[in-house]
This record gives C-alpha cells, structure tokens and sequence, in this order.
C-alpha cells in the first residue's frame, strides 16, 4: 500500500472539507494505520498529530525560502517524529527543526536556520498554538517570559538590581508615572533581597490582576506604586523628545514594536508632524528591543523618514521560491484569504485563496511614496542591538541606499561588536488544525539588491545598554555617540570603552512586542488570471 499517496489524498480531502464545512475527518487514514501488520490502533487524537506532521512538511516543500534543499517526502518521512507519548507541539517543532538542517548558506556553509544563542531552535520558523502564549528563553541576554502581563511592563536585571526597562505609555504603568530606570525593590510588600528572587516573585504576582511596587527613581526618592491590570491599547512609541546640539535639532524616538500599520500611525503620525514643525535636521531612531513586526509599518515608517530623493523609487522587493513564484505552490489553495477583520474574500462568488496570489518578483516589489513625512534629515541614527530583528532590519536596510544611515549597537554586557538579529525573511501564517505555520517564506532585499544579511547587521559603535538612564538622556552612552560627546566615535566599527559592572544580564519582555516580518491580506496582490474581489 502507497502510504505517502494515501496521506496525501486524505489530506488534499480533509483540508477542504474542513475549510468550507469547518469539519475534520480522521477516520480514513486511521483505517489505513489499522491495517498495518504489527500496527497497534490509535486513537483520533493521536491520527491528528501524524496528519499534522505531514501537513506541515508538503506545506515546506512547496512554500518554504529554501524547499529546492529539501528531502523529498518518503526520505524525510515526517511520521519518525510521532510517538505514542507525543505531545503534539513538540513533535511538529521537533520536525520544523529537522527540516531547518538542510537549507545552507553557502557563505558560512552553515544552516540558514541556525540559531547560536539557542540551537535546538530554528532561527526563523516555528509552529504556535493560536490565541495561546508560551514561555521562551535562550542561552544567552535574554530571558523572555510570554505571560499575559496586563500592566504593560518589562524589566532589566543583572547581578547588581531590577529597573524597569520600558513601560507602555497607555498601560497602567504608563499612566501611573513609572519610567525606564526605576529600580524595583519590592513586590507585594515583599522585599528582594537579591536580584535572582525577582522572576519568581514577579512571575506570582502577575497571576493576579493587582500588584504593588516598590520603586526608586533616578533621584533615590522611594515610593510605592498599585497598578490594577486592565486591556489597553499597545503604544509603540515608548518616547519621543527633540534634543539640541550645536546648531542643530535632532529628533528622537524610541520605536518598540512594528504594530499594524493602522495602530502605529496613529502614534507616529504626530510625532513625524512635531519633528517636521520643529525643523530637526537628524534623527535618533531607538529599535535596541524591537523584534520586528507588521511589514506595512516598516513601509510607512520608510516613507515618513526617506529623502525626497527616493520619492517612486524601489524601496524593496520580496523574493519567493521559484515555486511560488511560478504560481505552483497548489497547497496555497487550501488556505483561505481573510483581512484584518478576519473575513474572507470573494472571487466571482468563489472564496480566494492564498494561491490566487502574485509571488512574483514585479508583484512583490514595494516603491517610496514620499508626498507627506521629513523633509530636511541629514542623517538616521539607528540604535539596535542582538534583538533588534526583521521589520526593524527591514526599515534600516530599505534606507541605506538613499540615507546617510549609522548603527549604535548597545548590549547589556558592553560587548566591543554588536550585531542585529539577521532576519531578512518574512512569512505569513499558514492554519494548520488549531495551530499556525510560520515558516521563512521569503528574502526581502532594498533598492541595490542588498538582503543577504542573515548574519546581522553590524554596528557602526558599540556601546553598553544602560537601563539605568532614560530614553534619550543625555546620560544613555548610545545617545552620547549619536551627540558625538566621546572623542574618536568617527569612523566605522568605534565601541565605546565602557565596561558592565554586571557579570549577569536579563531582560524580561511583557508580551507587546511582535516578532518577524509578517505580512497581511492587504499587502498582497492577486494573480493576472484571477479577478480581484
């Protein structure tokens, strides 16, 4: 019997059964498993995660960046990652993994995928459960716990104290006047006696809807501060002021996450109308904690910030696999087109898919529009670090080719060469059962072509992440390179000389800040034979 055929059959059935009835059938290739000599029977439950499996990897080999690297489908043989035991999310990232191995980067002749901070992980793709949130860490800076954390804030510990690295101005800790550099003392009435005690201590408390802190300011003053926690809506900009230095105005902004373009314009939009009344002639664009985002926000932000000069220009284009490109990616059209409101789209009375879509190159290709936003900046300073990731490298790289563009690299150890993340891919998700797909499904490169950076992008100067001074003071050494205060910060490659008095670092994000390079329906065109809605 032709198992591969038989799955693949039963899965073509099963998947456009469930999208147009919303119904899963399990049981005919649960028979088939039955059959099988020495095979003992499963039960529907675990027949899901095997047709999970396999779904996962035919979705790999027509859409994934590098699927011309992939095994073909009995070789691979995506069933040894099932057991008995198996708990469903871990088989299918036990897979994606196994399937990141194969794709190499002939530069480094290493994985695309590998990921050196955690490489039991996949550098770019991964499979969530949706509307759920998990807790991650790595081996390195980061300490990321994805609780739900309703009162919109995220925390910096070394071996020394715990301060507040960022507070959403529209959270409860925004408005309750908490700021970057408070240094936290107590939880709950509870002091902490060591900076190791706080993850426990804080990881209890926002169990509840109610914490209380203990903080000191900048100043020494101390104070305790009831935050309530309740829904608010993200604010991505964390500061904005304007700084004067010798005959020039200088525009700051500390950007933390690439929200959908509707929300993030919103924020943006008065800040760019400030700095545009106010004359500034450079810029100061903070991305040191921004992972990255809605792409449709890095092209608005482009466009706010970009010369006239590039006004209909290339700002980027996006390169798919030749599959795709080709409109050969078939499975696509078992995945329904939806907008934002998460309703489905119509062609001729028939519901589009995401296989009507245009992965061309001339399709996937993305110009300036530059008729409102800045028109005297001079220079962009980007300050970035190891996690600033895709939208945020995105933004940086579509500029180079027009701006006069410098990196500040901050690392909260002071390390002498910091890099960006390096992730020139971007994806879409892809539904599979009660779980979504993002695998990396296409290389954005800007105007000269330049996209290769998997690696990271690497700082101009590197200096030492200070949480201990607030966005855009005078006293953060990242804003005092961008000021030029330090003698010698001219030139490529310059790290400022300042050491950590830390020998332990973590940062402990709050769940608003997004990941990837991700795209919406709206960014999509359709197909020259298929008829727009």
């Amino acid at each position: 019997m032709n198992y591969k055929k038989i799955r693949q059959q039963f899965y073509s059935w099963r998947c456009t059964f469930k999208f147009l009835a919303g119904i899963t059938i399990l049981l005919y290739s649960g028979a088939c498993k039955k059959s099988e000599p020495g095979n003992e029977p499963i039960n529907p439950d675990q027949q899901q995660i095997i047709s999970n499996l396999d779904s996962i990897y035919l979705y790999a080999k027509q859409i994934y960046l590098w699927n011309d690297q992939l095994p073909e489908y009995d070789k691979f043989n995506p069933e040894r990652f099932y057991n008995t035991e198996a708990n469903g999310l871990t088989a299918y990232k036990n897979e994606i993994f196994a399937f990141t191995r194969f794709a190499l980067n002939p530069a480094t002749g290493k994985a695309y995928e590998l990921n050196a901070k955690d490489p039991l992980s996949p550098r770019y793709s991964t499979i969530i459960e949706s509307n759920t949130s998990t807790i991650q860490g790595n081996k390195n800076e980061v300490l990321q716990l994805r609780d739900a954390n309703p009162f919109g804030l995220s925390f910096y510990q070394n071996d020394i104290a715990v301060r507040i690295l960022y507070v959403d101005l529209n959270s409860p800790a925004g408005k309750s006047g908490l700021k970057r550099g408070d240094r936290i003392t107590g939880i709950n009435d509870q002091g902490i006696a060591a900076p190791s005690d706080f993850i426990g201590l804080w990881k209890d408390a926002i169990k509840n809807s109610f914490v209380k802190l203990t903080v000191t300011d900048i100043t020494g003053e101390s104070r305790q501060v009831r935050l309530t926690g309740t829904f608010y809506e993200q604010n991505p900009v964390l500061k904005h002021i304007i700084l004067n230095s010798t005959n020039k105005k200088i525009g700051f902004i500390a950007y933390n996450s690439f929200t959908d373009e509707s929300n993030s314009s919103r924020f943006l939009g008065p800040v760019f109308t400030e700095f545009e009344q106010k004359g500034i002639s450079e810029l100061i664009i903070d991305l040191r904690y921004n992972g990255g985002g809605y792409q449709n926000s890095a092209v608005y932000f482009a466009n706010q910030i970009c010369p006239p000069k590039a006004k209909g220009a290339v700002m980027f284009t996006e390169h798919y696999n030749r599959m795709m490109q080709q409109g050969k990616a078939e499975i696509l059209s078992r995945q329904l087109l939806r907008d934002s409101n998460n309703e489905p789209f119509y062609i001729d009375g028939r519901l589009a898919t995401l296989y009507d879509i245009d992965y061309s190159e001339g399709a996937s290709t993305v110009n300036f529009d530059t008729n409102n936003g800045l028109t005297h900046i001079n220079k962009i300073y980007f300050i970035v670090s190891g996690q600033t990731a895709s939208a945020s490298e995105l933004l940086i790289n579509v500029l180079k080719p027009y701006a006069d563009v410098k990196l500040i690299g901050v690392s909260g150890s002071g390390q002498q060469q910091v890099r960006t993340y390096g992730k020139p891919v971007g994806f879409f998700n892809i539904d599979i059962d009660r779980y979504e797909l993002y695998v990396a499904m296409y290389q954005n490169k800007n105007a000269d072509a330049e996209g290769d950076y998997f690696e990271g992008f690497v700082a101009d100067y590197s200096t030492l992440d200070d949480p201990a001074h607030d966005f855009g003071s005078l006293d953060d050494p990242a804003i005092q390179i961008a000021l030029g205060s330090f003698a010698g910060t001219s030139g490529a490659a310059k790290t400022q000389r300042i050491q950590s008095a830390s020998s332990t670092v973590k940062y402990i994000f709050n769940t608003d800040r997004l990941d990837g390079s991700i795209k919406v329906s709206s960014d999509f065109k359709f197909r020259k034979d298929r008829r727009e809605p």
